[in-house]
């Protein structure tokens, strides 16, 4: 195996270097504002309880969105952000909260501290969910998953990488 250049490797771990329209900025432009249009119309449209702590830490927060009549039972849709450690938050990560509670899903967007306040080892500190334990998934940049199944929900294809 041949190590990777470091320029290669920062490539593949930049999605916003592929595109062939829009130079890196304007992509990371454009995510960020449809991201926070999408959430805004979710907080406004949507039953939800914003700022719930979870944790310790002062990021540690979590948004949750629940469809009409919510089931005991729902199916849960983890959301954990990206942004390398130093961007974003939960509160650009309800886009995905209208179409999944209009399928009965329960949406939570997780929320932590990032850099400089917090430090890549707890960042990248999985998350457990054993609060949710029936039909829960896990999603987002940080997650690595691209991809699920739901019960009673059609595969999923966020388009979330690593």
């Amino acid at each position: 195996m041949t190590a990777i250049e470091k320029e290669d490797l920062d490539y593949q771990y930049s999605p916003s270097r592929w595109s062939h329209r829009f130079d890196a900025e304007a992509v990371v432009q454009d995510h960020v504002r449809v991201v926070q249009t999408e959430t805004d119309k979710a907080r406004a449209q949507l039953q939800c309880e914003l700022d719930v702590s979870y944790g310790d830490r002062e990021g540690d927060k979590l948004d949750i969105y629940k469809p009409d009549n919510c089931r005991s039972d729902a199916p849960i849709f983890v959301y954990i952000h990206g942004g390398y450690w130093q961007f974003l938050s939960k509160d650009q990560s309800g886009f995905t909260a209208i179409p999944l509670t209009a399928a009965g899903v329960m949406v939570v967007a997780v929320g932590y501290d990032i850099a400089p306040k917090a430090v890549c080892t707890y960042v990248a500190t999985p998350l457990g969910v054993t609060w949710a334990p029936w039909s829960c998934l896990v999603t987002g940049q940080k997650s690595g998953m691209v991809g699920c199944r739901l019960s009673k929900v059609p595969f999923l294809c966020l388009g979330c990488t690593t």
